[in-house]
């Protein structure tokens, strides 16, 4: 059984360790020292936020890997700024679409 374990600081916030972030087998050339002390998880927010410069490396790395691999991005939906085809076609009509 594969688990991931919860730290909980002193205000109740619940985190996990993050050591790294890989986007397709690359790791992203992060400062280890960035990841602490690790990523909120938040029960009222559906979506995962990180530190400006993480997002920022993570979501040129990703947009990178989805253009090379002829994902094309659509209209961005609040509060992303980049979204994607999430068709495995990649045709855009009537398809739904991934959000960073």
């Amino acid at each position: 059984m594969t688990f991931t374990p919860f730290k909980t600081t002193e205000s109740g916030k619940y985190l996990i360790s993050v050591n790294a972030i890989y986007v397709d087998g690359t790791r992203l050339p992060l400062d280890p020292d960035m990841l602490v002390p690790g990523a909120k998880l938040s029960t009222v927010v559906p979506y995962t936020r990180l530190r400006s410069d993480i997002y920022n490396a993570l979501a040129k790395s990703f947009s990178e890997k989805a253009k090379a691999l002829g994902i094309s991005k659509v209209s961005p939906v609040a509060p992303f700024k980049d979204c994607f085809v999430a068709s495995p076609t990649g045709k855009k009509k009537g398809q739904g679409q991934m959000c960073q």
